[in-house]
């Protein structure tokens, strides 16, 4: 079973499209609240995927912003998040508090990779990130918080475009896997969900396990289904689609078979069916069998169904 890269774990602060929210500030005297939270989409083959956040930094007009990241439980500074709970639209809260109103050009997060890990088949390995030492890893994304109002975001950490094994060279005992953190932020009040059944025949059809099984989800009307692929040396083919974002095919409880894939910013999208999601690895460029495709449509703050089928022969 490969293990290379992992589904969007769905890293989500709760969100904005923060790439389309620059431009100038508004009121930007006195205060507001921003709210950032956490959510993830599957991955395969992995049990766990801890990340541990310590702190927040938000580029204002007027200087850095600070606020530390705390445990709910707790009490105490540092939050340790396995994002594996974090699925099918679910999340967590990051930060919740007043800032000063204006122009915000990028967002800063600080992570302690020694107290992360990904786990796999029982066994815990390290994270190595070169983009997240010294400073923290800095995303560049504006928004504007307007005064006594309240800016809610959600930031997507997809796994499966983030996380790669270890290279075949690696002479480290730990064998740790590398993070390269790729980050989706959108507005929640923005976004809606993308839910449905999968048919039974249709999964015993692809083979009848569904470990592998996902629905991949790509910009606009009748786009080519593709894998996830993010050439270390960014020698990006011209022709790649990568998916906005995934769910992973689950049972229910009684018996049948459903997908979620939530955050969607409003708009129209291919969703297409893949049980070879497993062997979906972020560093190369694979060949998945989509079996089913179809166009959907997004609301922000509505729940759109569609049923996977069987396809009826002619």
């Amino acid at each position: 079973m490969i293990i290379r890269t992992f589904y969007r774990a769905v890293f989500v602060l709760m969100t904005i499209a923060l790439a389309g929210c620059g431009g100038g500030s508004g009121n930007t005297q006195g205060s507001g609240t921003l709210q950032l939270g956490i959510t993830d989409a599957p991955v395969d083959s992995a049990e766990k995927v801890v990340i541990y956040f310590e702190e927040m930094v938000f580029h204002h007009e007027s200087g850095d912003i600070q606020r530390d990241v705390y445990d709910p439980v707790t009490g105490l500074k540092g939050y340790s998040i396995d994002l594996l709970t974090l699925q099918a639209g679910q999340w967590t809260g990051l930060v919740d508090s007043d800032v000063p109103a204006g122009h915000y050009s990028w967002i800063r997060l600080k992570i302690d990779l020694n107290k992360s890990y990904i786990q796999i088949a029982g066994n815990q390995y390290g994270l190595r990130c070169t983009s997240c030492e010294n400073n923290g890893y800095k995303l560049n994304s504006s928004f504007n918080v307007e005064a006594d109002a309240v800016l809610a975001y959600m930031l997507d950490f997809d796994l499966r475009k983030s996380i790669t094994e270890p290279e075949p060279n690696n002479t480290n005992a730990n064998k740790d896997y590398i993070l390269r953190p790729t980050l989706r932020t959108i507005k929640t009040a923005a976004s809606g969900k993308l839910t449905g059944s999968v048919d039974e025949t249709l999964i015993a059809d692809l083979g009848g396990d569904i470990t592998g099984c996902s629905v991949y989800v790509f910009d606009g009307h009748d786009a080519n289904p593709d894998d996830v692929y993010i050439p270390f040396d960014s020698s990006m083919p011209t022709t790649q689609n990568n998916p906005v974002s995934s769910g992973k095919v689950v049972e229910t409880g009684t018996g049948g078979y459903e997908y979620t894939v939530a955050f969607l910013p409003q708009g129209d999208y291919t969703a297409a069916l893949t049980c070879d999601a497993e062997n979906d690895s972020a560093d190369s460029d694979d060949v998945l069998d989509f079996a089913v495709d179809a166009n959907v449509s997004i609301t922000a703050g509505v729940t759109t169904t569609y049923n996977f089928l069987m396809p009826v022969s002619p």
